[in-house]
């Protein structure tokens, strides 16, 4: 089979041994260099090819170095995607899926989602291991336990999880090893702890097996008993009780047969079913036995539009990708201005069209695309909340209350949902949780408001302006010891701050 791979090179070797493959993607690492996340697929790529190879199938692979090419859904050749982490990009996965043919999921819990958002074929293909690499090397035990990974940062709770074990075994940490390096740690393990991501069955998974000690992890219910069973192929506990996991832990380091079995075990099932070659193998078989009809969903551009604004607050807003800044928001624009023409009484369209204005600071446009909605449907809340962020970022605040105080009125908890979505996106949160906060307050909705300044404030604790809004909040809400606590903290800031004082001076004198 021939296969364009476009992105990620994660299987690119397995799959060059029993296949054609030509790679496209961002550095010289590639056959086609393309340079920019979101190149043309036909100029950039498909042109390029060459002479005499034309793919049968083309392959996104998500992961280090994935590109967005435009235009694929006007190829006539099948398309597939490796969808690797819907477990923390389920935002944009599910509107991203529409585009293809074929989808192949490493995270089974999001198989029906990604199923029902597409005409795809879908696979479960979970991650895998590199059999040269990933293996036993029979060395001594230096270790009892051992984890490898980022420890730099709080990944969902992984801090705690990590303290917890690091107060009853000497547990050693390990950032920024890789491939042989990790595997030499693993070797000296007795056990190799594990911290999913919400629940994600990770490569750490199947190269700690594969390196012939035993795993120790959290339980994963995202397809990981389809092929393993605890207590015989590694052993898990309960994240919600560690404690559980260290009494495990002190079982097996107390027996080593035991340990030993159950590490053999893992290991023999890894290197049997879940190498880089069998994953390869079983992508290529579907693909083969599943074949495809191109069917392009009538919500396409809409659903790209969306994803790929998405993308550009999680990803490409980010320092490490500044260069492509935009290209993102530049994409859905295109994509949207299409849904558009196709259907002009969409008012989904026009809002996140204008969405994507402001994001492009085109305020003038934003505002039209928001007016237009509302003559296609005067009740589609969300326009309203858009001319709100709009009036707000001009300083215009009674007609952001207007339009925001209506779409909460016309419907309360969506429109709240799609406010924090509009501000929770911004770079700095602070900002976000201070502006929810103060538009919640103004309209007459104090104990929300306080929600928002509360998360603010762990943010920010010597911001005056918040305190003094937390504590007005407070006040108003009959909370008068939380407010008092506010003010004084003002004038540790400011102890001419008149406004504290009064409020001080009115809950001392029970004058509330």
């Amino acid at each position: 089979m021939n296969i364009l791979i476009i992105g990620n090179l994660y299987l690119t070797d397995a799959l060059k041994k029993k296949n054609t493959v030509v790679t496209a993607g961002i550095d010289n690492n590639y056959d086609i260099v393309v340079d920019s996340f979101f190149c043309d697929v036909f100029e950039d790529i498909i042109k390029k090819l060459p002479g005499a190879f034309y793919p049968d199938v083309i392959i996104l692979f998500e992961g280090p170095q994935q590109i967005f090419p435009q235009r694929l859904e006007e190829l006539d050749i099948p398309l597939a995607w490796h969808a690797m982490d819907s477990h923390v990009n389920y935002e944009w996965h599910k509107d991203y899926a529409v585009l293809f043919d074929y989808i192949f999921v490493c995270e089974k819990d999001y198989i029906p989602i990604l199923s029902s958002k597409s005409n795809a074929k879908v696979l479960f293909t979970p991650l895998t291991c590199d059999p040269d690499i990933n293996r036993p090397l029979f060395l001594p035990k230096k270790y009892d336990m051992v984890f490898v990974g980022s420890v730099h940062d709080d990944y969902y709770g992984r801090k705690e999880y990590l303290s917890f074990f690091q107060k009853h075994f000497n547990l050693k940490l390990f950032s920024n090893y890789f491939a042989a390096d990790m595997n030499k740690i693993f070797n000296e393990a007795k056990i190799v702890l594990n911290h999913p991501i919400k629940n994600d069955l990770n490569f750490r998974v199947f190269e700690a097996m594969a390196s012939g000690s035993m795993l120790l992890t959290s339980r994963i219910n995202n397809g990981m008993d389809d092929f393993f069973v605890s207590g015989t192929d590694y052993i898990s506990f309960d994240s919600k009780k560690l404690e559980e996991g260290v009494d495990k832990a002190v079982f097996y380091l107390a027996h080593d047969r035991e340990r030993e079995r159950i590490a053999l075990s893992g290991c023999q099932k890894v290197r049997k079913a879940h190498t880089r070659l069998i994953r390869a193998e079983q992508i290529v078989e579907f693909i083969m036995e599943n074949p495809v009809k191109k069917n392009i969903s009538d919500n396409l551009y809409k659903s790209l539009g969306n994803a790929y604004f998405i993308l550009e607050q999680l990803v490409f807003s980010l320092n490490k990708t500044r260069r492509y800044a935009g290209e993102a928001w530049h994409s859905s624009s295109f994509v949207l201005q299409k849904h558009i023409e196709m259907y002009p009484n969409d008012p989904e369209g026009y809002y996140l069209l204008g969405m994507c204005m402001i994001a492009r600071e085109d305020f003038v446009m934003a505002r039209s695309l928001f007016c237009k909605c509302l003559e296609v449907d005067h009740s589609y809340f969300r326009a309203d909340i858009g001319l709100g962020a709009l009036a707000l970022n001009e300083n215009r605040i009674e007609d952001a209350l207007l339009h925001i105080g209506k779409a909460l009125n016309d419907n309360y908890s969506e429109a709240k949902a799609v406010l924090e979505k509009t501000y929770l996106a911004l770079v700095d949160l602070f900002a976000g949780f201070f502006t929810l906060g103060g538009i919640f307050f103004n309209l007459g909705f104090v104990s929300e408001s306080i929600v928002y300044f509360e998360r603010a404030l762990d943010l920010d604790a010597q911001h005056n302006d918040l305190l003094k809004y937390l504590g007005v909040a407070y006040f108003k809400e009959g909370r008068e010891e939380e407010a008092l606590t506010c003010f004084k903290r003002v004038l540790t800031f400011d102890s001419k701050d008149k406004m504290a004082k009064q409020f001080i001076f009115r809950i001392s004198c029970g004058a509330g």
